[in-house]
């Protein structure tokens, strides 16, 4: 608890220059829709671009559950119509064509256990009831996408059993043959491209005294039709205090994977393509992420805070904070998921009957003055292994290595994106390379370690960008 409150603290500091007018333009009312018996809450939010339209899940509360999806138009952000779902629904997907036509949206119903399925009209096609392992009454379905090859549902699951259950287009029924199981216990939203899965998990305890937050990815079959399956944490602990708990992942064409979560110390994780971690940036915890059309700014849902974020993408500066309490002279809390649409933000409230949209949006595209090369080999260590740090530029060139990614400034002024305290790991003329093993004891899994390279380019001291080592 210390730790998040001292890493609201940085981020309030390192937001004070940069705080610009609040971009409240108006608010979607919800009330009234879905079931009149149940509360009004609404959960997951997805644009579908060819119709133009917002679908959003309207969850209700753990109490009181709903049963709706609704339909808005996202030019003239009015309701259309709702959809006849199954209880507590949370994410949604769509399916399309080759061509690119709008074939299905699908939501997963986390307390009915089970997805429904709609057709470009928005007509209810099937609702396929999902196993449930554990015999709770629901597996707990979450996160939902489509496949890499576009013929299949893949949904992740809350149970803890590690379960991403698959439906087949057309058929719409489960296809075990497609099942498959995590190696951590629970699935966030997931994302898939065209050659991997990127899956945020986590993983509690045996005694359910902590938990683990990290990233799982799946890559595309090899001749044997064996899938490559990394699971790397980000945060972990086991003391009772908090539960890290990845939540949302988004994928630039870039190759980037960004991934937030909830009592993740207000990290934002940047991770390669091929799922290899390369940044964690002090944010905040966030529950959704939304990425613009351009990819030059990322929208964070902090649900907990009650905050929305808006970062660049170019520099990982945050830009602006919205407050949600206040706007428009509303109560807004719980920010839970955000998508761009129309050159505006659409943000689900959960703890209110409305979508709030924001426009005058921030703008990114900033430029990041990096200089040299710094390369990690191995950035997700088991104790006892070693890690290969390799660092190379145009004169002299220094290694530094800190416990912490607040932006401070080096002993010779310059700023640094790790701190507060440098520790110098070594110097050489163009290129320096040193192993280091991580100590075999269990007390290494979970720590962070932040590295940086300062550079001598014509006499101007740069720093390249930073990596990040996480031991597993």
């Amino acid at each position: 608890m210390k730790n998040r409150m001292l890493a609201w603290a940085a981020l309030a500091t390192l937001l004070a220059p940069v705080l610009g007018a609040q971009t409240f333009s108006h608010e979607i009312s919800l009330a009234g829709l879905g079931d009149p018996n149940a509360a009004v809450r609404p959960f997951g939010i997805s644009y579908e671009p060819t119709t133009d339209r917002l679908y959003v899940a309207i969850a209700g509360t753990f109490s009181s559950n709903n049963s709706s999806v609704a339909v808005i138009d996202a030019t003239t952000d009015t309701v259309l119509h709702t959809i006849d779902v199954g209880l507590f629904p949370e994410d949604i997907a769509f399916a399309y064509a080759p061509t690119g036509s709008y074939l299905y949206g699908a939501v997963t119903n986390s307390s009915s256990g089970s997805v429904t399925i709609w057709d470009a009209n928005d007509q209810v096609l099937a609702t396929v009831q999902l196993p449930d392992p554990w015999g709770m009454g629901t597996c707990y379905p979450f996160g939902i996408c489509l496949n890499r090859a576009g013929t299949h549902f893949l949904v992740s699951t809350n149970d803890g059993s590690g379960m991403v259950y698959s439906i087949e287009l057309g058929t719409w029924v489960q296809d075990t043959m497609h099942d498959f199981q995590m190696n951590a216990g629970a699935g966030g939203r997931l994302k898939s491209t065209s050659n991997r899965l990127f899956i945020p998990t986590t993983t509690y305890t045996a005694s359910w005294s902590g938990s683990e937050a990290g990233l799982e990815t799946h890559g595309v079959p090899n001749s044997a039709g064996t899938l490559h399956t990394e699971n790397n944490i980000f945060q972990l602990d086991d003391t009772f205090s908090t539960y890290p708990s990845a939540a949302d992942v988004e994928v630039l064409s870039d190759g980037r994977v960004l991934v937030s979560g909830m009592s993740c110390a207000g990290q934002l994780w940047v991770y390669s393509g091929q799922g290899e971690p390369l940044r964690a940036i002090q944010t905040a915890d966030a529950y959704g992420l939304a990425v613009n059309a351009d990819e030059t700014v990322l929208a964070m849902c902090t649900l907990a805070g009650d905050t929305i974020l808006f970062v660049d993408l170019e520099t990982y500066e945050v830009i602006q904070e919205v407050f949600t309490n206040g706007l428009g002279g509303n109560f807004y809390s719980m920010p839970n998921e955000a998508v761009f649409a129309n050159d505006k933000l659409f943000v689900t409230m959960q703890a209110n009957e409305a979508v709030v949209v924001l426009d005058n949006l921030p703008m990114g595209g900033g430029t990041s003055a990096f200089a040299g090369s710094l390369t990690v080999g191995n950035a997700t260590p088991n104790p006892g292994e070693s890690v290969t740090i390799s660092l190379s530029g145009s004169g002299a060139v220094a290694l530094v290595s800190s416990t912490g990614n607040t932006p401070t400034l080096a002993s010779n002024g310059l700023m640094l994106n790790i701190g507060p305290d440098h520790l110098l790991r070594g110097s050489a003329m163009r290129n320096f390379t040193r192993s280091y093993r991580i100590p075999a004891t269990a007390q290494m899994r979970g720590m962070h370690f932040f590295i940086q390279g300062i550079v001598d380019a014509r006499g101007l001291a740069i720093a390249t960008a930073p990596r990040a080592i996480v031991i597993q």
